[in-house]
């Protein structure tokens, strides 16, 4: 398995959905869904890209684990949480973009991101202080925030 296109029937993708498919380059996934789950793309090692539609609105704990081809990700407005470990270990995630709709970031959902160096927020400074951020996220909180990001369409 390389490549998916989930098609729009899909609500959300359950845990463990894509586990270990790690072969699994791309993914698409429909304005449909609302949720992914835990550990859904867990262990995809090869993924280098995913497109989160903004009906997404929360990302489950351990959700991207692994995704060590991972290089950078658009977290859309509609996300308010993103979960436990999401992103752990994705060693090659350079830069992430965050929305002001987040108000949680799970423990450890940046551990292990070493590469990562430029997170683009679209909120201020005091918003971004507002966001309850969990411990072990430090490679996030010590990337270089650039603030008031706003995202081309």
């Amino acid at each position: 398995l390389t490549s998916i296109t989930i098609p729009d029937s899909v609500t959300s993708i359950g845990d463990w959905a894509f586990c270990n498919c790690d072969s699994l380059t791309s993914v698409t996934i429909p304005d449909s869904v609302t949720s992914i789950g835990e550990d859904a793309f867990y262990y995809c090692r090869s993924l280098t890209s995913i497109t989160i539609p903004d009906s997404v609105t929360s990302i489950g704990d351990w959700a991207f684990d692994s995704c060590d081809s991972l290089a950078s990700l658009t977290i859309p407005n509609s996300v308010t949480s993103i979960g436990h470990g999401a992103f752990f270990d994705c060693s090659n995630l350079t830069s992430i973009t965050i929305p002001d709709s987040v108000t949680s970031i799970g423990d450890s959902a940046f551990d292990g991101c070493d590469s990562l160096a430029d997170v683009y927020y679209t909120g201020s400074e005091k918003e971004w202080n507002n966001i309850t951020i969990c411990s072990y996220n430090g490679y996030l909180t010590n990337a270089t925030i650039h603030y008031n990001y706003v995202p081309e369409e």
